[in-house]
């Protein structure tokens, strides 16, 4: 899915406003959302002032009970001021909607005051809000990136391999206009600025990130990328139903997924210039945050241990009043949790510790944790802050400590297949690297050993080199893992049927291991025919030689439809 620009040559022989029918949002190569997996995606329809019968379409996400964000150029020309009146929107549902007057009308619309059309058509600051009546929902929205975009900036090429989502309802083939009519979700690769500016026609800047299909099967070669019809849609990070937002779809080539990056306005650096708009509109959100080192701790039963927690006020500029915590506790056992916080009563779960907390404003306590019980225990302690304002990056607003009272490790198993391939002779070749870990702090797991369940027809060609047996399902010996260890292994695999098939994988110790539910897997093996171009990129679409010698057309992903 993505945006693009048009050719030039196309705008000269269009009529008014028709190269917006050529700037349709859409998702190519993706599959259906499952429904009301995304309670926040956004159908925005905006009413063509140029005729009766058509709208405008593109996609949005809710960010908060009154705010959601979408591409500016979905609302029109650079200069538009656009009336509220004429814009419709749908929240969490799955189907596309023509019928537009039944949709949510829109109280307010910000365009970015930066945003600029290069000479090349590349939109840069293509960002706009608007503003409904709140809608709270089941408040789940996504976060704006904090920093998330700069990690996928330093990942290497394999953590950024299908690292990030895009959702829209835009077409789903390169060669067709028709328009998805139900969700569709996709996952990219994520394309750091340098790569993107050596592979892009485009002008590229720091508010702009990109990514695209980088490895497509020979089954699937166009891979998946933005279109039209996804303009204005989300961009975020793997997979979580409230995820963190790094992009809005604004632009590409106007053929898509041809081995060209798609580009889209990076929210990570515009979440500043999107607080003081919000707060210029008199509906101010705000970055209450949550500050600790919240990875999981192993204590033995019987002992307790202090969480620091700082509270910080991460907002650009904007006070906020009222910020009251509420701390909960979810155990299989006796454990406790209290606040050790100035202000705060350890005999409640609720805590105002500042009446206001000014941009940068902190304050620092302690959460007691207690097992109370001298058997095995998973302890959670949950704290949440809310206060008088919406925020822009939720997910910041709570904090989940889990707390392992044990006498036994913690293993935990995790795979994925790295290579699939269909030889000549019809036989299929896989690969599929697992990683066993014991992340328990203060106990060793011994005897560590490995089951897999070989799908029908599937062999294991380096059993004798892993020291494997034949009974099944079969056992592979890892050893002993200290504390804090992992251990990785390769299975190499020869099948004779290349359906789709299930291998089944398990891990486990002599002492056994706790907290259990994550020391198996279940992995879908699947294998494609080689590429015989060596492989490809997703995003962008191809183009007559001429145009790119002369010009690559860039089209935006707004579409156009008719009303019922």
């Amino acid at each position: 899915m993505r945006s693009c620009c048009i050719a030039l040559l196309t705008a000269l022989i269009l009529p008014p406003m028709a190269w917006a029918a050529q700037a349709s949002p859409r998702v190519i190569g993706g599959d259906s959302a499952p429904a009301s997996r995304w309670p926040w995606m956004t159908q925005v329809a905006i009413e063509d002032p140029a005729s009766d019968n058509q709208f405008y379409s593109c996609g949005g996400s809710q960010i908060s009970p009154r705010w959601v964000i979408t591409a500016a150029h979905c609302m029109g020309e650079v200069g538009a001021n656009p009336d509220p009146s004429t814009i419709h929107l749908f929240i969490g549902q799955s189907a596309f909607r023509n019928d537009i007057y039944n949709g949510i009308t829109a109280r307010q619309v910000i365009i970015h005051p930066n945003y600029h059309v290069f000479p090349d058509n590349a939109q840069n600051h293509d960002l706009a809000l608007i503003r409904i009546d709140p809608r709270t929902g089941d408040n789940i929205w996504p976060s704006l990136a904090s920093d998330q975009t700069t990690t996928l900036e330093k990942a290497s090429q394999s953590q950024r391999n299908e690292a990030v989502t895009v959702l829209g309802w835009g077409t789903t083939s390169p060669d067709s206009n028709t328009l998805a009519q139900t969700l569709q979700e996709a996952r990219l690769d994520y394309v750091p600025r340098s790569m993107c500016r050596s592979k892009s026609p485009y002008t590229i800047t720091d508010y702009m990130v990109c990514a695209q299909e980088l490895n497509p099967s020979a089954s699937d070669p166009n891979g998946e990328d933005t279109c039209y019809g996804d303009s204005g849609g989300p961009l975020f990070v793997g997979t979580d139903r409230n995820p963190w937002l790094i992009g809005v779809t604004s632009f590409g080539t106007s053929k898509c997924a041809n081995g060209l990056p798609s580009i889209y306005t990076s929210m990570q650096d515009e979440a500043a210039t999107l607080e003081s708009l919000t707060a210029d509109a008199g509906y101010p959100l705000v970055d209450l945050a949550f500050h600790a080192d919240d990875s999981r701790r192993y204590l033995l039963p019987g002992d307790s241990t202090s969480l620091p927690v700082t509270l910080r006020n991460d907002s650009q500029a904007t006070v906020v009043n009222q910020p009251r915590m509420t701390l909960s506790m979810s155990s299989n056992g006796g454990a406790t949790a209290t606040y050790d916080w100035p202000g705060c009563s350890s005999l409640s779960s609720s805590c105002q510790p500042l009446s206001s907390m000014a941009s940068g404003t902190a304050s620092s306590g302690n959460i007691q944790i207690d097992s109370n019980t001298g058997g095995n225990q998973l302890a959670v302690a949950t704290l949440k802050v809310v206060s008088d304002k919406d925020e822009y990056r939720i997910r910041n607003n709570t904090l989940v400590q889990e707390v392992v009272f044990s006498t036994l490790p913690d293993l935990t198993l995790t795979a994925r297949q790295t290579r699939g391939t269909i030889l000549d002779n019809g036989l299929g070749e896989a690969s599929v690297s697992i990683r066993i870990a014991n992340r328990s702090t203060l106990k060793q797991a011994t005897g560590v050993q490995l089951a897999l369940n070989l799908p029908a027809a599937t062999r294991l060609s380096n059993a004798s080199a892993l020291g494997c047996s034949t009974s099944n399902p079969i056992l592979c010996p890892i050893g002993t893992l200290s504390p804090d260890t992992s251990a990785t292994v390769t299975l190499a695999l020869r099948a004779d049927n290349t359906q789709n098939a299930s291998l089944m994988l398990s891990t486990s110790a002599n002492e056994g291991d706790f907290p259990t539910g994550d020391a198996g897997s279940t992995l879908t093996l699947s294998y494609d025919k080689p590429d015989s171009n060596g492989g490809g990129g997703g995003g962008g679409g191809t183009t007559d030689l001429l145009f790119i010698v002369l010009f690559i057309p860039l089209v935006l992903r707004r579409g156009k439809w008719q009303k019922p």
